[in-house]
């Protein structure tokens, strides 16, 4: 398994790379002053809020609150991995890779790490897959693929294998090795009974066809196996892991996503080898959950790479309710959906194997927007002869409430909704403008509950007095690194309780001690997590935004050094709220009120 990147390397590599060129290849950034802006390509928003400082060499979104330098950049808008984000721009620039190794016995990676869970996922495939191969051990798992009629170039392309009966074939596959059990549990390949922390760890699949489940960038992230006997579930998945995530996760997105890209289109179905069987013939931008619903995620992720998806799912009662769990996900994002059903009793891969790919092309191109596909169902439900009149007002009312989704998010236009409008009050028997005034109650409840939600949200995360000044300290810092020595004989990096702070304090006081200045994308790279580089761009923006520099500091501190006199350590926190208000007000006095622009959204 590869090394850590030597720290040299990274800083040519970082040094080497201008952030606005990288930038550049994914949106079109515009020069206003000394930074560029850009509508931003983490989320959809319609005026620009994304800034980019070819100074600093770093990012900032003021909608998202996405931040950092180049290498942020990459593990957020491609899913990389530190190392992977170093080793993609180190062959940009021609620049060779040295990496620090290990010494014996030990491993060349921490263990936890991104890049080391993936790697030792990938060696478990390759285990998986020898299993599969074994004349003996593979022969039941052999059969039941040509029973599903997947060839063997499919198997070999998805990597498929086999997890053998027993309880330690691959635990003891891995110490021999020398691949420990620290890293197979938390790459959740070994597992412990239920409560227990420190019983035998054993292999967690066992007698399982085992389907690797690939990254973007065709990293093993984790598992999905298949039960070849009675035992449940009959599908388990890997558990949740630093690099494993079934909200976020598509299975056979490593394969299909150049065929998305350059189609413009996804096609959604449920299962593995529907995936693959789809892709067998010829259908190859074809994904597939992993035995959960689509998510925000999903639909953000599949957004950043096609305008359509096409969502594929059975003709029964369940297959109608996922297609409309789907539909109000997808209709906030600015993608087309379409539905297509399959007939009842038949998965994709049946489809395939009984009418071909022809077949299944065809029903795709048939398949109707996603309204349409419900304005169908709604219509059979209100036209039904034995429909209550409170059953055909749920129907309705359901289909409005998809139209007022679709409405705000302006997935549709006036034109349509018109259309809509129109045929609804046909269907009720009733004026289009008794439609309407329901269509604007409902759109308008929906905001209410959208506006109470984010008024909820910004009153739970409103940081404490305490917090307040902590952040302003590490403002000033990330600005003024003149404010070393004052702000750190008073607050040394292990007096900040908000554990985010600490370690963005210890890495600033020890980057400024080397440096004797800042430099926010160096900064940046010393910990190789991009929810750090947002944090420090956050930190540095809203302190440059501010100013008031000596002001804020002394403030800052007399409110830290008050609480410290007023609550000493050991002491209950009786009242904590009322006196933080008190010391927050007195805090506020102390300081220069801010002359400058609040609303400023580029860096100066």
């Amino acid at each position: 398994m590869a090394g850590l990147i030597d720290e040299t390397t990274v800083t040519r590599v970082r040094e080497a790379t201008d952030i606005v060129e990288v930038i550049s290849e994914y949106v079109t950034l515009k020069k206003t002053g000394k930074d560029f802006v850009a509508l931003c390509p983490f989320h959809q928003e319609k005026t620009p809020s994304f800034s980019v400082s070819p100074a600093k060499q770093i990012f900032k979104c003021f909608g998202c609150g996405e931040g950092g330098n180049v290498f942020t950049f990459l593990m957020s808008r491609e899913h990389m991995t530190f190392p992977e984000a170093v080793e993609y721009l180190a062959q940009r620039a021609s620049i060779e890779i040295r990496r620090e190794q290990g010494g014996p016995g030990r491993p060349s990676v921490p263990v936890g790490s991104r890049n080391r869970l993936c790697d030792v996922n990938r060696w478990a495939t390759s285990f998986f897959r020898s299993q599969l191969l074994d004349e003996q051990v593979g022969a039941a798992a052999r059969e039941y693929l040509a029973g599903r009629q997947l060839s063997e170039e499919s198997v070999r392309n998805f990597g498929l294998g086999f997890a053998p009966p027993g309880w330690s074939n691959l635990a003891t596959a891995a110490a021999a090795k020398g691949i420990s059990r620290e890293l197979l549990l938390e790459a959740g390949l070994l597992t412990r009974r239920t409560g227990e922390q420190t019983g035998e760890p054993y292999d967690r699949f066992r007698d399982r066809l085992m389907f690797p489940i690939l990254d973007a960038q065709k990293r093993v992230v984790g598992f999905g196996g298949r039960t070849l006997t009675d035992e449940t579930p009959k599908y388990l998945n890997s558990p949740e892991t630093p690099v494993f995530s079934k909200s976020r996760c598509l299975y056979g997105l490593h394969a299909a996503r150049d065929q998305i890209a350059r189609g413009g289109r996804a096609v959604i179905v449920e299962g593995y080898t529907d995936v693959i069987m789809a892709h067998q013939h010829g259908v190859v931008e074809t994904l597939a959950t992993l035995g959960t619903a689509l998510t925000e995620e999903h639909a953000r992720m599949l957004s950043r790479y096609c305008d359509e998806v096409i969502l594929v799912f059975d003709s029964d009662a369940a297959g109608r309710k996922a297609a409309d769990r789907s539909l109000e996900i997808f209709l906030t994002e600015p993608v087309t959906v379409r539905i297509a059903a399959v007939p009842t009793g038949k998965d994709p891969c049946d489809f395939l194997l009984a009418h071909g790919g022809e077949a299944f092309t065809k029903l795709l191109a048939d398949a109707p927007d996603a309204l349409e596909h419900k304005w169908r169902l709604i219509e059979q439900e209100i036209t039904r002869e034995d429909a209550t009149v409170d059953q055909r007002r749920e129907a309705a009312d359901a289909f409005l409430s998809t139209v007022a989704t679709a409405w705000s998010a302006h997935s549709i236009d006036a034109l349509r909704r018109g259309l809509l409008t129109e045929r609804m009050a046909q269907l009720l028997r009733v004026s289009p403008q008794d439609v309407s005034v329901q269509l604007v109650r409902l759109a308008r409840r929906r905001a209410r509950r959208q506006t109470q939600r984010a008024g909820h949200e910004a009153e739970t995360a409103a940081p404490s007095a305490r917090t307040q000044a902590e952040c302003e300290l590490l403002e000033v810092l990330l600005n003024a690194p003149e404010y070393l020595d004052r702000i750190e004989a008073q607050m040394p990096p292990d007096s900040y309780r908000q554990s985010e702070l600490a370690v963005v304090a210890r890495h600033a006081y020890e980057h400024i001690r080397k440096r004797g200045t800042v430099d926010l994308a160096a900064l940046i790279t010393a910990v190789e997590d991009r929810e750090f580089g947002q944090r420090v761009t956050d930190l540095a923006g809203h302190g440059e935004h501010r100013g008031n520099f000596e002001a804020t500091v002394a403030g800052a501190l007399a409110f830290l050094t008050a609480e410290r006199d007023r609550q000493p350590p050991g002491l209950p926190r009786t009242g904590e709220a009322d006196e933080n208000e008190r010391l927050r007000r007195r805090h506020e006095q102390l300081k220069t009120p801010d002359v400058r622009n609040p609303g400023m959204k580029e860096f100066d």
